[in-house]
């Protein structure tokens, strides 16, 4: 296997160094953070999901290794920020060589680096071949690409192509952060329930910033952790939405000003908290949790607003708070209670070598004592 080399070769994209090259002409890895960083910065959206003080992250939580793989296609080049995952972590794949990939947790996918996509059909079609060839190379049998429901990526994947399906999953809600209220002070979209949740949050409770008391932010992501684990146990939310301590930090150190934390308290109760991340376009909400009286007190909504007010503070235009924990279920339509518009979020799943991807299906459908395997999961294998 060949995803990391130590013979790689600088290529240069529009004059500034950005990556090393590995195997195929057509898709890099880039091995320096310094040159992934500055891909994202000469691109169209230097959002945060595509950062490596993002993605890095993810590896702090076992064998798991993060890779920017570059991808040149129809004159464009693309970025395409990548979780490499060995298949012997799965539980029948102890002994087998080989790798999948998939996006970081959140709404990644890929990243148009230069100039605006001009036969965007065409170009797509040759980026997913190429994506392919260096999968192939590299011995990865497939990849499960999110895609950033702000940059209405899925219409670029409408055409059917061999071996990549376009699989839409639900719709995500972003705040207008022009559409605030001046005179009140808060989002102008709130419905009459958030408002009054939000009347009800500032008489009973208290927010406090990561940022205000950086050298106490150890303690801040460790409050965080408590609380968002306390809620995902309520919830019985599959073990991929628990985090190690190592992945808070790293996030924090990785992403520095761009990453805040934010908790509310009820006296010296820690009832809620969200963290939040910001570029220059977008802000997000990335993780929240609260306990029962920081829903009786609506926390939830204090901190949305107080994160607006954050992000329009940036300069941000949008804040993304993402979509239901399994499409559009309750908590998506909290999240529409906020006001703001609507976005289509989809995956891509690309399958780069058949033959492979359906030998571990076979194994993965004859072992005895696992449960079915969920409904549209990708890849099938790891269902």
């Amino acid at each position: 296997m060949t995803i990391l080399q130590d013979d790689l070769t600088e290529i240069t994209v529009q004059n500034a160094p950005v990556c090393e090259a590995v195997l195929s002409r057509a898709a890099f890895v880039c091995e320096s953070d310094a040159a992934w960083n500055s891909l994202v910065d000469n691109s169209e959206c230097q959002d945060i999901y595509y950062r490596p003080g993002y993605v890095r992250a993810y590896e702090t939580a076992g064998s798991d290794r993060a890779v920017a793989v570059t991808v040149a296609a129809g004159g464009s080049t693309f970025l395409v920020p990548l979780i490499i995952r060995p298949l012997r972590q799965i539980s029948f794949g102890h002994e087998m060589d080989g790798y999948d990939a998939i996006t970081p947790y959140g709404y990644g996918g890929l990243l148009h680096v230069d100039r605006p996509l001009e036969n965007s059909q065409d170009t797509i079609q040759e980026f997913c071949d190429s994506l392919r060839g260096w999968c192939l190379e590299n011995g990865v049998v497939s990849i499960l690409l999110r895609l950033h429901p702000l940059l209405q990526q899925e219409e670029w994947f409408h055409r059917s192509q061999s071996g990549v399906i376009l699989a839409p999953y639900g719709r995500t809600v972003a705040l207008d952060l022009h559409d605030w209220n001046e005179n009140k002070d808060r989002l102008s979209g709130l419905s009459r329930g958030r408002r009054a949740d939000l009347n009800r949050a500032h008489r009973h409770l208290r927010l406090t910033w990561a940022s205000e008391s950086p050298e106490h932010i150890g303690e801040h992501l460790l409050h965080f952790q408590k609380i968002y684990e306390e809620r995902m146990k309520e919830l019985e939310a599959n073990k991929s939405y628990f985090f190690p301590p190592e992945y808070y930090f790293s996030l924090a150190s990785g992403l520095g000003r761009d990453f805040d934390v934010s908790l509310a308290w009820s006296g010296d109760e820690l009832v809620a908290g969200i963290i939040y991340m910001a570029g220059p376009q977008f802000a997000h909400a990335h993780l929240t949790g609260a306990n029962e009286t920081g829903r009786l007190y609506g926390a939830s909504t204090m901190l949305i607003n107080e994160g607006a007010r954050w992000a329009r503070r940036r300069g941000c235009r949008w804040l993304h708070l993402g979509g239901g924990k399994s499409g559009e279920d309750a908590l998506f339509e909290f999240k529409k209670t906020f006001g703001g518009s609507l976005f289509q979020y989809s995956s891509v799943w690309i399958i780069a070598d058949p033959m492979r991807y359906e030998r571990l299906v076979s194994i993965r459908r004859a072992q005895q004592g696992l449960p079915e395997p969920r409904a549209n999961f990708f890849p099938e294998y790891r269902a």
